[in-house]
């Protein structure tokens, strides 16, 4: 017999906002939110990179915009001015800051040659750092990670997702081609490396080939180091890996790990987990929906889960302006956003 799960009534309503704000359309990951239900959204603004003559670095400026209703604070990428030349790889909302994970160097640009970036650095010169901004937009500086990568050499190691505790102490996971696999590293606050975490997603064979090796290999792996995703959950970070059946991975801070297999919805797979501060909130979607299609009532469910051992406590029911998609949790009040029709971004509270 099928257990019946109690379902949940959340009732969204549009929350005032600042009406010159606009929502970029080139929003990148999943929605972010800080412990306080602050909606937090990365973007690239892909048309200023068209614009920009070739050569010039950073490749392209992001920013991160925390909404608070009324009140909207941007964080520019191109405010970090103790490296010269970069990628943001990630970012990781958290009460104590916006951080950015980058590769970067703080060596000035020189002439191009062979061993040399195209900004004319060589790439021996290039590091992981991890930048910090205020809530405020202040840029607060760039610290290096003890991670060690051979950037003339494509795939030596990357970087992808980053995650910080209260404490400031740091989860990153990288590509470790040279065992074929996904590592996920702890790190104490000052970057160095601390302990290697096991988790599902590290004990997958990842092969990442080499020069000779059809590009579609490496971009397989690519897209498997990219599925791991770090959600806050109070104090805690829960690792999980997006579309898959695997168990969630809870990280505590020092290093503790907890792994909770999830209770999924018969003909649903997991596909994500928002961000709380109370409780595990994950969404699941039909099997046979494709990671890519639009969510819809029919292919998508929210369920609050019992963070002890993963069984469903309730499945959340939309009420009111229904958003589909949900950013966080905070408190039992829910926090969503969509396009209305002329373009604008409209907030959504759920009780």
């Amino acid at each position: 017999m099928q257990q019946l799960i109690p379902l949940k009534a959340v009732d969204f309503r549009a929350v005032e906002t600042d009406p010159g704000f606009s929502l970029p359309s080139t929003t990148v990951d999943y929605s972010h939110c800080l412990s306080d239900g602050s909606l937090v959204l990365r973007s690239i603004d892909w048309e200023a990179l068209k614009k920009r003559p070739k050569g010039t670095f950073p490749k392209y400026d992001e920013t991160v915009t925390i909404v608070e209703g009324k009140k909207n604070q941007a964080i520019l990428s191109k405010s970090i001015s103790d490296l010269t030349d970069f990628n943001v790889l990630d970012i990781f909302p958290a009460d104590s800051g916006i951080y950015l994970l980058l590769q970067g160097t703080k060596e000035q640009p020189g002439e191009r040659g062979p061993g040399k970036s195209p900004a004319g650095i060589p790439w021996n010169a290039y590091h992981n750092f991890v930048a910090r901004f205020d809530r405020d937009g202040a840029y607060k500086g760039a610290s290096e990670l003890g991670i060690a990568c051979d950037l003339s050499q494509p795939g030596s190691c990357e970087p992808r997702h980053l995650a910080v505790f209260p404490s400031g102490d740091m989860l990153v996971t990288e590509s470790d081609p040279a065992t074929s696999t996904l590592k996920l590293l702890y790190l104490k606050s000052s970057g160095e490396v601390s302990q290697q975490i096991d988790v599902p997603a590290s004990r997958k064979q990842m092969d990442w080939g080499d020069a000779s090796t059809n590009p579609e290999l490496r971009q397989e792996a690519t897209m498997f180091l990219a599925s791991v995703f770090f959600t806050a959950v109070g104090d805690n970070i829960v690792v999980w890996r997006a579309n898959s059946h695997d168990p969630v991975v809870e990280v505590r801070r020092g290093g503790g790990v907890r792994e909770v297999p999830l209770q999924i919805p018969y003909g649903y797979r997991f596909a994500d987990m928002v961000a709380s501060n109370d409780r595990w909130v994950v969404h699941f979607r039909t099997e046979n929906t494709p990671p890519n299609v639009r969510m819809g009532e029919d292919t998508d469910a929210y369920y609050e889960v019992r963070p002890q051992d993963g069984s469903l406590a309730a499945k959340i029911v939309q009420k009111g302006d229904v958003p589909l998609s949900i950013a966080c949790e905070s408190g039992g009040s829910y926090t969503s956003f969509k396009m209305d029709d002329a373009g604008k971004m409209v907030l959504l509270k759920g009780e």
